[in-house]
């Protein structure tokens, strides 16, 4: 705890013990760290239960029973260092905020998903991002699309 920022630590002392007290709803949570040089470093904690499995045999009154369950155990989790996608983050709303001074809102044909700029013209999504935020795409199809695009080549689903 003495790494979690001070202002971190109330919440993450809360995730620690919800997962000791059988809660154990949360699997991700974010929280900031202070390095030695002070620096303080945003990381996103993904964590998950280790249980193991008992079954023994009761003998009551010249019987068996067999009783199975699952036994909690502890948590294992991985720390990542989230700081470059928090910088990311961070520069898409500038740069957005920026480009997008008139409206919040951003018009799109319900049917074609192009969407009009500031002076009424109309383009396809990818051009309209790759114009504000020089974003770049490559193409795919997702498997519901494959299955309706190709379903009389039988394609099995992913």
């Amino acid at each position: 705890m003495e790494l979690v920022h001070p202002e971190d630590r109330e919440r993450a002392q809360y995730h620690i013990n919800e997962r000791q007290t059988g809660e154990r709803s949360t699997k991700s949570f974010e929280l900031r760290l202070v390095a030695r040089n002070s620096d303080i470093i945003p990381i996103e904690i993904t964590s998950r239960d280790v249980e193991c499995q008992l079954t023994f045999q009761i003998f009551a009154m010249g019987t068996y029973e067999k009783n199975n369950g699952h036994s909690f155990i502890g948590t294992v989790g991985v720390a990542r260092d989230i700081t470059e996608r928090k910088m990311l983050y961070t520069e898409f709303h500038r740069i957005f905020d920026t480009k997008r001074k008139t409206s919040q809102l951003i018009p799109i044909c319900s049917n074609c998903k192009n969407i009009r700029d500031n002076d009424n013209k109309w383009h396809q999504l990818e051009y309209y991002l790759f114009s504000l935020f020089d974003l770049r795409f490559t193409h795919s199809i997702c498997p519901d699309c494959m299955q309706e695009m190709y379903k009389s080549l039988d394609i099995p689903p992913e």
